[in-house]
């Protein structure tokens, strides 16, 4: 469900299906907000306390083997065959939740300045139901939502431009932690002073046989270009 670049639309899509999931319907339970975070935030977390034993995954997850050690499970574990494959996340979160409340001051306010330093490149967003309190994360830009042009933007009078390309993967496997892109933009005005934006998108995974199936998959990924009202699209070559 997260496939809009738009965070608060994303989130909105992921808590209707909670609403509606049987779980929480029968129990009348209706979420107030959602928080993204992304691999980064639980690294930055693990580095700050002592690794964590987990008896019944025979294994101990650091700030170094987290994502394999996750994906190792999700793809391939016990866990999957009963049809639970991201269990081990349920096991890990309290845990980790209680080793950051019982860190000592001093170490609880430098994780939560490093936390901080994450908020600009969005790997961390806040979604709130609320709309004071979502108009107060948008004030604090951390509500992951679409920056809002001018309504002139695009037009011959505008002095804006704006571009973002935004990738989904849909059954590329895990190999996104292994592919890298590269974006060239190319542009230039003409005397009319319209500009015109050329735009390459390369996309190349580096993972080798020596590593698990799910990184070696063809990352198949949906991309859209966001540009201001008014653009004209001339054509599209590749794919």
């Amino acid at each position: 469900a997260n496939a809009f670049f738009d965070f608060p639309t994303s989130a909105e899509k992921v808590l209707g299906f909670f609403d509606t999931s049987k779980i929480y319907s029968e129990r009348d339970i209706r979420f107030a907000g959602a928080i993204a975070i992304n691999v980064a935030v639980i690294t930055d977390i693990l580095k700050s306390i002592d690794p964590i034993a987990l008896p019944e995954y025979t294994t101990t997850i650091t700030s170094d083997n987290f994502l394999d050690i996750v994906q190792r499970e999700v793809e391939s574990g016990e866990d999957k065959k009963q049809g639970m494959p991201k269990r081990i996340l349920q096991v890990l979160a309290p845990e980790l939740l209680k080793r950051v409340s019982h860190m000592q001051p001093d170490a609880q306010s430098a994780l939560f300045k490093q936390l901080q330093r994450r908020l600009p490149s969005k790997d961390i967003m806040v979604y709130v139901r609320d709309p004071m309190l979502e108009a107060f994360m948008k004030e604090l830009r951390i509500a992951g939502e679409i920056y809002m042009l001018p309504h002139n933007a695009g037009t011959r009078s505008s002095a804006h431009d704006y571009l973002a390309l935004v990738r989904a993967n849909v059954g590329g496997g895990k190999a996104d932690a292994y592919t890298d892109d590269t974006v060239d933009i190319q542009s230039s005005i003409d005397i009319r002073g319209i500009i015109h934006n050329s735009v390459t998108l390369t996309r190349k995974n580096r993972a080798t046989n020596k590593l698990p199936w799910w990184y070696r998959m063809p990352n198949r990924a949906h991309v859209e270009l966001l540009v201001p009202y008014g653009s004209t699209f001339v054509s599209m070559d590749g794919q």
